[in-house]
């Protein structure tokens, strides 16, 4: 039995790093590749002294990517890579409700940056809900009185 929770422990601490770094990676290529125009359209916006402050963007991406996980293993059925994207897909809505539309609300930004920047963050968490899924194949957690579908 400890065998089993090393071994889950192992799973989690590896997808957390798995979607910690895909979330970083996607991160850079989209925002400072693909969207490389768009993003010069608010440089003004940014923080002078932001190279400084960056390790709490990676602090928050660890965190996130902890929640992301931790989430996944309580919402999920049977652990499938379909059921791991809709997860995925879900935390997307999620974040565009919390943070692109309030980033599009509170400065001004142009709408269509906000939409692209929600698009990818779609494909981000849908890669992460994928790469959760993969490395952390999970039954659901047992919960007294309920009965999975």
């Amino acid at each position: 039995m400890a065998f089993l929770s090393i071994l889950n422990v192992r799973r989690a601490v590896s997808a957390i790093l798995a979607v910690s770094a895909f979330t970083m990676i996607w991160g850079i290529f989209y925002h400072l590749v693909l969207l490389q125009g768009a993003d010069q359209e608010i440089q003004h916006l940014y923080r002078p002294d932001m190279s400084d402050k960056m390790w709490l963007s990676i602090l928050g991406v660890f965190g996130i990517s902890c929640f992301f996980v931790a989430g996944y293993r309580l919402a999920a059925r049977r652990g499938t890579v379909i059921e791991g994207m809709l997860y995925g897909v879900c935390f997307s809505v999620l974040a565009l409700l919390l943070v692109d539309l309030n980033q599009y609300v509170l400065y001004p930004i142009p709408g269509m940056l906000a939409i692209k920047w929600y698009l990818g963050g779609f494909v981000e968490f849908g890669v992460n809900g994928l790469l959760v899924s993969l490395i952390y194949p999970c039954k659901p957690l047992l919960i007294p009185g309920y009965k999975s579908g």
